[in-house]
């Protein structure tokens, strides 16, 4: 959703996919590269040739990245926040703009991580509109739409924090679920508002977003251009590289789940792209898919016309046992709902 965001201040020219971010997010102007990382001794870095921008946010190849899906960024972040444990206001900070400044991984454009890149473009809408990204996305996104219980701030709402589902942890070695381990979810609550995650929503809610980008005439944006910008891909060819590269791991699975290792893929500028048809779900080529942290997945076959969404609060990340039940959603769903558009 942060991605719309975005999307509405470029056709709005207030911001440029392929213009350097420094002039908006001065944070980001002189960037390092991570090239080594000792616990002890701390970080090897040099400069980066190149300039991100905001294209290469939307698509996790700026070098930007989550410490948590990369061992040495994580190093880095041990031993980043040893070294400034007197600085509160710094590592206890819940403020993208804070939390987020990290070293790259590569050179702006040369590869591929899942990133903060979300983050720091939810930043840019807040600064160029001067409302904060729930304002603007209230505004531009949820009200619209009708999306009466999304939102950065659940407390604020009774009627929506009544409903806060709890979490559940599965056993991975047993199988076994412990349905009472609370909603872990829960910190992130009235604390900040970041692009790439502390939303809350209902499946009702995001299936309205869904069907929005679904839809032949999208009314989340005044030109059609900027659909079909988002659903195009939009790597370049060493970052496409080590998009697929990436494909191959264990890891990966949380990230591209049912899709086949193998399977051609690109990135849009808010999701992953299968630029064949799926094996399995029979997906379209040049659907787009995401998902979120608790087994929360979605995709958008913007050619069947059919989108859907399976939401869960389950935990850890990338259950293969969820993944097998939406991939079955899905291939049901093209079964009964197929070229008709958005009834998913």
């Amino acid at each position: 959703m942060a991605s719309v965001a975005a999307l509405q201040c470029v056709e709005r020219g207030l911001l440029s996919l392929d213009d350097p971010v420094e002039t908006i997010l001065p944070e980001l102007k002189n960037p390092q590269i991570l090239l080594k990382m000792d616990a002890k001794t701390g970080p090897t870095l040099k400069a980066a040739t190149k300039k991100i921008t905001l294209r290469q946010m939307l698509t996790h190849s700026s070098g930007l990245s989550y410490e948590f899906t990369h061992p040495k960024m994580f190093v880095w972040r041990y031993w980043f926040l040893k070294q400034n444990a007197e600085n509160k206001a710094l590592t206890k900070s819940l403020d993208p703009a804070k939390a987020y400044q990290a070293p790259l991984l590569f050179e702006p454009g040369e590869g591929w991580a899942y990133s903060t890149g979300i983050d720091w473009a939810g930043i840019m809408v807040s600064r160029v509109t001067g409302k904060s990204l729930e304002g603007f996305m209230q505004e531009n996104i949820f009200k619209p739409l009708g999306m009466s219980s999304t939102t950065f701030y659940p407390e604020r709402y009774p009627k929506i924090a009544d409903r806060l589902a709890n979490m559940a942890v599965r056993d991975e070695k047993t199988g076994k679920l412990d349905k009472n381990a609370g909603n872990p979810l829960k910190a992130y609550m009235n604390v900040r508002e970041g692009g790439g995650g502390g939303c809350f929503s209902t499946a009702n809610d995001y299936m309205k977003f869904l069907s929005a980008l679904c839809s032949p005439v999208c009314p989340l944006f005044t030109k059609q251009e900027t659909l079909q910008i988002m659903f195009s891909p939009n790597l370049s060819p060493p970052a496409k590289a080590a998009l697929m590269e990436m494909q191959k791991s264990p890891e990966a699975f949380g990230l591209v789940g049912n899709v086949p290792i193998g399977t051609d893929l690109d990135f849009g500028l808010g999701g992953l792209l299968n630029m064949e048809k799926v094996k399995g779900s029979g997906r379209a080529a040049g659907s787009m898919q995401w998902g979120g942290l608790p087994n929360l997945m979605w995709w958008v076959n913007r050619k069947d016309g059919i989108c859907g969404c399976y939401f869960s609060q389950l935990l850890p990340s990338g259950d293969r046992r969820s993944f097998d039940l939406y991939e079955g959603y899905e291939k049901a769903g093209m079964e009964e709902f197929g070229m008709s558009a958005s009834k998913l």
